[in-house]
């Protein structure tokens, strides 16, 4: 048969559905393709879970069968432990009975734990006791006990991790309200006594392993989250604390008891139980006083401050970690406290080194306080809800505050101070670690002093006034390196405005050296020169005014932009006003006596003397005041005010606020950095702004120009008298301008008509007449003629006395607002009071010589002198009738002077005669001096510049500056020949008849402060009819001298001598 009558080859099948069936086929495979490999995928991990879940119960069924097996064993060793006694073989099954029961509750809920275990550790408890105490029988070790040292080792690992267990039991069911009462057995109580126990091995062979098993035991506790879980039990238990103190005394027995050994982690163990405990608010007070000593004394607390207080990242760290909040920060401070109050002996809080280490973590924590709070302050809008423990209430906060500034002010006297900085910076040791030391601690106790005025002054005193030996150097010889200025005097520059760590040592340096060099006196800073030589006191005075000039101004020049003045002075912790305080301290010195070559005090290279400044620098700030202009631009920087950055105001003005921020810091803090020219070039264009504003508001826009005012009559007999009338109850319209009327001895008014001449006139004779001491009484002169007000002139005057001053002052303030320059030399320590600023003792000297004398011999004589003295706080005051004893502070009759508190006396005796006694007649005079003219305006100015400002200068009249800008009219000019005979004839004449003349022609005897250039208008001769017979005449209100053209240079003098001394009125022509 043939099976092969077909085709050799099978057809072909054709589709008729072209590519797209394939497609479709190819679609199908992948998708079949991947479901299989996720079957099989799955059925991998199918296979897996099922081999780990037969694996687990595999080992919970083996674990729960050996666990059975253990919990028999264990019972039977139990059993067996109770009843029989120990051998040295022992030691094994002491070890395998630990082991045993730590597996049973391995694993599970420690604060479930059962019945039959609580019982079982009970058990265990009393074996391991019975065991201690057998080791510590002499037959034990003499029957070979040391050769089982790796056995015991051993156990004393594993009763550490027991040790563990039981804390940790005993602290989750305290914090459920669980009693030890329901254990039976008390298993805690049964540790508690092996814990006790444990102390044989300190006097045993022993010793290093029983150190290594506490710190293992310890250790565990830390793994284990104890006192984490011991402190919420704490809190709960306090609640009800007259009730459960048995427990609460065991368990800090149990927590503390292993601490009073010493082994490497206690420290660590001490911080942290520290850190837990302390943070709970007033634990220390609920406590029974022993139990609060036994917790002090066992965690060592005066090691923790000390480490505390060396360590910021320790430091930083326990506060972030354990004090996250502002009541537990409060807690903190709060057991600090109480503890220094009621718990440290009497001789650690006499620890001067302990004491400044405790320092410095109160005033960390008051830091952090105050800072926190701030910051809540801010967020306090957008945070609705906060956390009942954290939020703390300011009252509490503001009392706390108050405490830990009575603690401060308990230890921080001056003699303890000065203790403290000679150990630290006088004594030998490390420099490095001394600067460092003393750089916190002067950071720390800055923080409090600024809190409260009598812990500053201690601070400064006690820095101020060392003790004068000659092994020994002054602080402040020791301080000034420590802020290492000498070699970085960039520490304020346009991109670093604050001093950093040398901030507080600056800042104190200054405020110290400020003090000292205020009270000594000539002797002491240019004979003895101590503590400084004059040449350190120069490059002391170069490089702080350097540092202040850089933090105001950038050293090219430009202006710095600072933000706000507030900026400045709040961030560098007052380091720009103590370096301006003593700034101003050195160059008041150096008016008195120079020790600096002339320009010293000037800053800047030039910038502040160019015209463009000194107008740019008042306009911005005249322009900045009416930004806000109920307020004066020195109380708006004092506020921190400044517009906002996105107002339009600065937008368009952005490079004159940068002007005027600088400007005003400059004029505020250090005005003597710009040139005494500039500043009255500032000065004058505020006051001419004034005027302008006045004209303006009294006569409207056209009025300014007319020639009017308020008219004025007075009698020449009577001037005084008239002038009070008259002006006194204007009061700040003193502004506008004034035009008097004289009337004569006959009752006649005088020819003439007032242009500004005869009211100068007028204000040289009230003045003359009003502060004579001799005829009103209202002033007094002393010893070198300088004025004072009169302490008693409510005797000599009566009870118009104070408003007599406050006129007084209008006047004063009236010369100064017209530029009128007037012959009254004023006390310095009186111009001192009238620009706020503080009166030196040398002033005393012109007041009372007899006094001053006095107190300098107190000052420098020794101890037996002082005390046979038998001297008081008080000062006898013979302005009353018969004289009063007037007490200098509160009891001051009952406090006696001693070497210790003489530079106080001194400086209260000086403060009284020169502040206290005057005081109602001062505040009476700068009353009406601040109704004229703005007393900040006159800040600006030094005592002895405020007399130029108000007398001129008193030097020979400068002829070839008057000549230079003198002006000619009606014929005459420079080369005339009577204009020649009339400079050459001025020439000859002496200095008192030079200003006679002067005063002739523009009634004022002085020359101009800046010279002739600025006398307005410009002194002028005038050609007058020639004729021999007739005298030369003026026109004060124009400053002009009619003079005759005479035939002769002889009778040109004559005629000048004779009219400028007649000293008549206008009737003269």
């Amino acid at each position: 048969m043939n099976f092969f009558d077909g085709p050799v080859y099978r057809r072909k099948g054709v589709s008729l559905r072209g590519n797209s069936g394939r497609e479709e086929d190819g679609k199908k495979i992948l998708e079949r393709a991947r479901e299989e490999r996720a079957l099989r995928e799955r059925q991998r991990l199918e296979e897996k879970k099922a081999i780990i879940l037969q694996s687990f119960l595999r080992a919970a069924v083996q674990t729960k069968k050996a666990k059975k097996g253990f919990e028999q064993e264990l019972d039977d060793l139990l059993k067996r432990g109770s009843c029989s006694g120990w051998a040295i073989e022992s030691d094994l099954l002491i070890a395998r009975m630990i082991r045993l029961f730590l597996f049973i509750v391995r694993g599970y809920n420690l604060s479930g734990l059962s019945l039959r275990n609580q019982e079982r550790l009970c058990g265990l408890c009393k074996i391991l006791l019975k065991w201690l105490t057998n080791i510590q029988s002499e037959k034990y070790l003499e029957n070979g006990y040391e050769h089982h040292f790796s056995h015991t080792l051993h156990i004393t690992q594993l009763l550490g991790k027991l040790y563990a267990v039981c804390v940790y039991v005993f602290s989750r069911n305290g914090s459920k309200n669980d009693k030890l009462e329901k254990w039976e057995g008390n298993p805690i109580l049964e540790f508690c006594e092996i814990s006790t126990t444990l102390e044989v091995f300190a006097s045993h062979k022993l010793l290093e392993s029983y150190h290594f098993s506490l710190q293992e035991l310890l250790d565990c506790s830390l793994k284990c989250g104890v006192y984490e879980n011991f402190r919420a039990w704490l809190l709960h238990i306090l609640e009800q604390f007259p009730e459960r103190a048995e427990e609460l005394h065991i368990l800090l027995h149990l927590l503390l008891e292993p601490l009073k050994f010493s082994f490497a982690t206690r420290t660590t163990h001490c911080l942290v139980i520290f850190g837990q405990l302390f943070s709970i608010t007033k634990l220390l007070s609920s406590l029974p006083d022993s139990l609060a000593h036994y917790l002090v004394h066992s965690l060592g607390i005066k090691e923790i401050i000390f480490q505390l207080s060396r360590d910021d990242g320790l430091l930083t760290e326990m506060l972030s970690k354990y004090f996250h909040s502002s009541s537990q920060v409060v807690g903190l401070l709060d057991n600090l406290i109480y503890m220094t109050e009621h718990i440290l002996e009497a001789s650690l809080k006499e620890d001067i080194a302990f004491m400044s280490s405790y320092v410095i973590l109160l005033s960390s924590c008051t830091s952090t306080l105050q800072d926190d709070r701030m910051f809540k302050n801010r967020e306090e809008k957008d945070l609705k809800q906060k956390n009942v423990e954290s939020s703390v209430g300011m009252d509490e906060v503001h009392s706390l505050y108050q405490q830990v500034l009575n603690l401060m002010k308990s230890f921080f006297k001056i003699e303890n101070i000065r203790i403290l900085f000679k150990t630290l910076l006088c004594d030998a040791g490390s420099v490095q670690l001394q600067n460092c030391t003393v750089i916190r601690l002067s950071n720390f106790m800055w923080h409090f002093a600024r809190m409260d005025v009598g812990l500053e002054h201690n601070l400064i005193t006690a820095l101020a006034f060392w003790p004068a030996r000659e092994d020994q150097e002054h602080v402040l010889v020791k301080l000034w390196p420590l802020c290492s200025l000498e070699q970085d005097t960039d520490l304020f520059s346009s991109n670093n405005y604050t001093l950093g760590e040398k901030s507080v040592p600056f800042t104190l340096f200054c405020r110290a050296f400020t003090r000292l060099v205020y009270f000594q006196d000539n002797e002491e800073f240019y004979q003895r020169q101590k503590p400084f030589s004059l040449e350190k006191v120069r490059t002391i005075a170069s490089i702080v005014k350097q540092v202040l000039f850089r933090a105001l101004w950038s050293p090219s020049g430009s202006v710095n932009p600072l933000p706000n003045p507030a900026f400045v002075f709040n961030h560098v912790d007052g380091a720009l006003e103590a370096a301006a305080r003593l700034l101003a301290v050195l160059r008041s010195r150096d008016s008195k006596q120079r020790f600096v070559k002339e320009g010293f005090w000037e800053a800047g290279g030039g910038i502040f003397v160019s015209d463009t400044f000194t107008v740019d620098a008042a306009k911005s700030v005249m322009e900045l005041e009416h930004v806000n202009e109920d307020r004066s631009w020195f109380e708006q920087m004092d506020e921190g005010f400044f517009p906002s950055r996105n107002s339009a105001f600065v937008k368009r003005n952005v490079n004159m606020l940068q002007l005027s921020n600088a400007a005003r810091n400059i004029l505020r803090l250090a005005p003597f950095m710009i040139p005494f020219e500039s500043r009255l070039k500032i000065f004058h264009y505020w006051i001419q702004k004034e005027k302008e504003q006045v004209d303006l508001s009294v006569h409207g826009i056209f009025g300014v120009f007319e020639q009017s005012g308020t008219w004025v009559t007075v009698r020449r007999d009577f001037i005084v008298e008239d002038a009070f009338a008259a002006l006194n109850s204007m009061r700040d319209r003193l502004k506008q301008t004034i035009r008097l009327k004289f009337i004569d001895t006959h009752g006649l008014e005088e020819a003439g008509i007032d242009g500004g001449g005869v009211f100068k006139e007028f204000m040289h004779l009230l003045i003359a007449q009003a502060f004579s001491p001799s005829l009103y009484g209202l002033f007094r002169a002393t010893t070198e003629g300088k004025l004072y007000p009169n302490p008693a002139s409510h005797v000599l005057v009566g009870p118009i006395h104070l408003e007599m001053f406050e006129f007084l002052g209008r006047i004063l303030g009236k010369v100064i607002f017209d530029r009128i320059l007037v012959d009254l030399p004023l006390a310095t320590f009186f111009l001192s009071k009238l620009l706020g600023e503080p009166n030196y003792t040398d002033d005393l000297a012109s007041l009372d010589p007899e006094m001053y004398k006095n107190l300098m011999y107190l000052k420098h004589c020794d101890r037996k002198t002082v005390e046979e003295m038998n001297l008081t706080f008080t000062i006898m005051d013979n302005e009353y009738e018969g004289g009063k004893e007037v007490p200098l502070i509160a009891n001051g009759q009952d406090i006696p002077v001693t070497v210790e508190n003489r530079i106080e006396y001194i400086n209260r005796v000086a403060h009284y005669r020169m502040n206290v006694q005057i005081k109602q007649q001062c505040d009476a005079f700068l009353r009406g001096l601040c109704d004229v003219v703005n007393r900040q305006w006159i800040r600006i100015f030094s005592p002895h510049e405020m007399q130029l400002l108000i007398s001129g200068v008193t030097e020979k009249i400068n002829v070839i500056d008057l000549k230079r800008n003198c002006h000619y009219s009606g014929g005459y000019h420079e080369n005339h020949r009577v204009i020649s005979w009339f400079w050459e004839v001025f020439e000859q004449l002496s200095f008192e008849k030079q200003a006679n003349l002067l005063q002739f022609v523009t009634s004022s005897p002085r020359a101009p402060l800046l010279g002739f250039r600025y006398l307005d208008p410009a002194f002028t001769i005038h050609r007058a009819e020639a004729d021999d017979s007739r005298l030369p005449t003026a026109s004060t209100c124009m400053n002009l001298l009619k003079l005759p053209e005479y035939s002769s240079k002889e009778v040109l003098k004559n005629k000048l001598l004779y009219a400028i001394q007649t000293h008549t009125g206008f009737d003269l022509s």
